[in-house]
């Protein structure tokens, strides 16, 4: 929160935290044990369901609408099939106290579909909306297997979701239903998902992918995601996610001055016949000139003024360096034996 805080950038942040593994109690119901893989043994060493709600607590305390609200914490509950009801819970009341937002990470695979569906006996929307766990407060990473009632749901309530592309084909879990979320009303915005998903936080190729794979699902060009829907996405729906209603993701009086100018004399915006179509299909983030963040330029002429970039760049080189004589990593044993027992796993379940 510290470099965020340092650097200028707007920031809703919500740590990951879990207290359970459906997805362990799934395959040992199939016959698979997945209890020796590390991957399950990171539970052991795991705080409480109270001890990590006392963290967030502290975290919120000393974090949450600092730096004249530039800098939010939200609830982090990592997923589904790693929570349990209570988890959730403690989760959204904690937030709730302090006015914050939920967000959590929901069916992005078949698998969790699948896990949801046999262990919890009901979709993995309709656990959340038991739990209380769904809202205007609320925001949804992925959400691809879906069904049409879990939609209606998400619509009745007004919970968000956050949809990434780009991690959703790197790891082949399909693709979400994002025209029918929209045309029920639900608040779409877009994301990356995080680098060990998705490789890069880079806005401008979510907008592009956005604008493209949802035309695979549908013959009639007419249900295609037009440019504009996408930029919408991206902008107000995505404001509206980070709790900022109406005043983030929009260039009027009294909106943030969340600024990103982008120089018109370079090839990708050249010729410009339609801004919004450029944007989402010709733009890759080289032509942005200047960010502006809180009224605060943050980016000047291409480069990161708020910290020296290069030196940022060097410390984290060293750092990757250091790890492996400092850090008791895990072998090429431990990785390949995991990652067999899962692949066999989800092979047997049809991924």
């Amino acid at each position: 929160m510290q470099a965020y805080a340092d650097i200028g950038i707007r920031a809703a942040v919500a740590p990951m935290a879990d207290d359970d593994d459906l997805v362990v109690q799934y395959a040992k119901k199939r016959g698979y044990s997945l209890d020796d893989t590390f991957f399950a043994q990171r539970h052991d060493v795991r705080p409480n369901i109270d001890e990590q709600t006392n963290i967030m607590e502290t975290f919120f305390a000393k974090w949450h609408n600092t730096q004249n609200g530039r800098l939010q914490c939200l609830t982090g509950p990592s997923g589904i099939q790693w929570c349990s009801s209570e988890f959730f819970e403690q989760q959204c009341d904690l937030a709730r106290r302090y006015k914050g937002m939920i967000h959590t990470h929901v069916l992005e695979s078949e698998i969790q579909a699948k896990v949801c569906n046999e262990v919890l006996g009901k979709t993995g929307i309709e656990f959340l909306y038991d739990c209380g766990a769904l809202g205007p407060d609320v925001s949804l990473a992925h959400c691809v297997w879906l069904t049409d009632k879990d939609i209606d749901i998400l619509a009745e309530t007004k919970t968000m979701v956050i949809h990434n592309p780009a991690a959703n084909l790197k790891l082949g879990s399909g693709l979400a239903p994002i025209r029918k979320m929209l045309d029920k009303g639900v608040i779409v915005g877009i994301g990356t998902d995080g680098s060990a998903s998705s490789d890069n936080q880079n806005m401008f190729e979510m907008l592009k992918l956005t604008g493209l794979i949802h035309n695979l699902s549908y013959k009639n060009a007419d249900k295609w995601l037009s440019a504009r829907e996408v930029v919408n996405m991206a902008t107000a729906n995505s404001g509206l996610i980070m709790g900022l209603y109406e005043t983030l993701g929009r260039i009027k009086p009294d909106c943030l001055a969340d600024l990103v100018l982008l120089n018109l004399d370079t090839p990708n915006l050249t010729p410009l016949n339609d801004a919004y179509k450029a944007l989402v299909f010709c733009e890759t983030g080289a032509s942005v000139d200047t960010v502006i963040v809180n009224g605060s330029i943050v980016v000047k002429e291409g480069i990161l003024r708020t910290v020296d970039e290069k030196d940022l760049l060097d410390e984290i080189r060293t750092a990757v360096r250091r790890r492996g004589s400092s850090c008791n990593y895990l072998s090429d044993d431990e990785v390949n034996k995991a990652i067999e027992a899962f692949t066999a796993f989800m092979e047997h379940c049809g991924r």
